[in-house]
């Protein structure tokens, strides 16, 4: 199987929705509500890539200029927004009772 940093994050994100909606399904029949959960936390997994790699980018600490002669280094941004994106993540999967679901992914299980 490809490991997941291997995948492109479009096919990733695919499949990660698709687990999701798959782990609804097996605990019984979605409510619409719940799909737009899962809308919900894709769109902050996007988001919470798209800081990683902003640190990726620049590190824990960046160079500022303001443009009034002040320079400097200041911690990235990114740093404090993660946590605050995962926490939301979490809270969605708690909400759609999620948060412990775990599916094997080997196919082959049970040959």
């Amino acid at each position: 199987m490809t490991k997941p940093e291997e995948l492109s994050q479009n096919v990733q994100s695919d499949l990660i929705k698709k687990s999701l909606i798959a782990a609804l399904e097996a605990k019984g029949k979605p409510a619409p509500f719940m799909l737009d959960k899962i809308d919900e936390y894709m769109m902050y997994w996007q988001i919470r890539k798209q800081l990683e790699k902003a640190v990726g980018k620049t590190k824990a600490i960046t160079k500022y200029d303001n443009g009034g002669g002040q320079k400097g280094l200041k911690t990235n941004d990114a740093l404090k927004e993660l946590p605050k994106i995962t926490k939301t993540m979490a809270a969605i999967l708690d909400g759609l009772d999620l948060s412990g679901v775990v599916q094997d992914d080997d196919e082959t299980d049970g040959l």
